[in-house]
C-alpha cells in the first residue's frame, strides 16, 4: 500500500510506514504551507533545486515535478532509506529521471564527519551537533560549491534549501561567496535554539557558553550578503541591525531566512 498525494497540482506517491501521520498532514496541506509557498515562488522549469537535509522527501517530491532538476542530500541512514523508497515509488513519473539523491552530508571540508541522533535516527533531528551521542555514525560529505558546479547543467537559476539542524553555522560562512550570486536563491533554517543547547552543554553551563553562542551567531550574520534582499520566513525584509539586535540576546527573530 502507498499514499497517493495530490498537493497544489503535484501528484506523488509515498510508502506507508512509521511516517503515515506525517504524510496525511502533507496531503491535507497542513505541513509547512509557508515553506511550500516559498518553493512555489522561486522554483520553475529553469531551476536546479538542491535540497540539503532532504529527510524522507517532502520538499524533494514537491519541487521535482516543477524544477529543471533536483538533487537531495540526506546523511541519516534511516531517513535516506525511506527517501530512496519514496523516489522508487515515483520512478515512472516523467520528472523522476531528473532527481538524484545522496546519503552524504553537505559540509565545508568535503571530508567524512560524524553525525548523531538523540534516538535511533530517521526523525529529521539528526545533526553534527549530536556527534557525541551514543547513536552516531560517520558519513561522507560534499561541498555545496562543487555540487552546483557539477549539477547545474543548463539551469538558469539555482534554489538551495538548507535545513541541517544546526550545521548551517559551519556551512554558511564557507559558502558566503556563492550566497552573493544573483541567480541563486537560498532558504536557510536557523536552528539557534539547538545551537544554544549544544554550546551550553559543552560548557557545562559555564558563563563562557554565552560568549561562544553570540560569536557563532555573529559569524553567520557577517557571512550573509547584505547587498541582496534578505527576508524572514514570513517575507518581511530583514536588516543586519534587525538580526544583531537579537544576536546580543542569543537568538534570532526568525526560524529561517530567504536570500534572493
Amino acid at each position: 500500500m502507498v499514499h497517493e498525494i495530490e498537493l497544489n497540482g503535484r501528484t506523488f506517491s509515498t510508502q506507508q510506514g512509521v511516517n503515515d501521520r506525517f504524510w496525511r498532514r502533507v496531503a491535507r496541506g497542513k505541513w509547512e504551507p509557508d515553506t511550500l509557498a516559498i518553493f512555489d515562488t522561486y522554483v520553475d522549469s529553469d531551476t536546479l533545486v538542491i535540497d540539503v537535509g532532504a529527510w524522507i522527501g517532502p520538499t524533494v517530491l514537491y519541487a521535482a515535478p516543477r524544477a529543471a532538476s533536483c538533487v537531495g542530500f540526506e546523511p541519516d541512514k534511516i531517513a535516506y532509506a525511506e527517501l530512496n523508497a519514496n523516489l522508487e515509488l515515483n520512478k515512472r513519473q516523467t520528472w523522476a529521471k531528473n532527481v538524484k539523491i545522496y546519503d552524504d552530508a553537505i559540509h565545508p571540508s568535503g571530508e567524512p564527519i560524524v553525525i548523531g541522533s538523540n534516538g535511533e535516527g530517521g526523525d529529521s533531528m539528526t545533526s553534527a551537533l549530536l556527534q557525541n551521542r551514543e547513536n552516531n555514525w560517520t558519513v561522507n560529505t560534499q561541498r555545496l560549491q562543487d555540487v552546483i558546479a557539477r549539477d547545474r547543467g543548463s539551469a538558469k537559476k539555482v534554489f538551495v534549501k538548507v535545513d541541517i539542524e544546526g550545521g548551517e553555522y559551519e556551512l554558511i560562512p564557507d559558502i558566503k561567496e556563492i550566497l552573493t550570486a544573483p541567480d541563486h536563491t537560498f532558504l536557510i533554517a536557523l536552528h539557534h535554539r539547538r545551537l544554544w543547547k549544544s554550546i551550553k552543554q559543552r560548557h557545562n553551563s559555564d558563563p563562557k557558553w554565552r560568549d561562544e553562542l553570540i560569536a557563532t551567531l555573529t559569524t553567520l550574520v557577517d557571512a550573509l550578503p547584505w547587498d541582496r534582499e534578505i527576508l524572514a520566513h514570513d517575507n518581511s525584509v530583514l536588516t543586519r541591525e534587525d538580526l544583531m539586535t537579537h544576536v546580543v540576546k542569543g537568538d534570532f527573530p526568525t526560524d529561517s531566512l530567504i536570500i534572493r
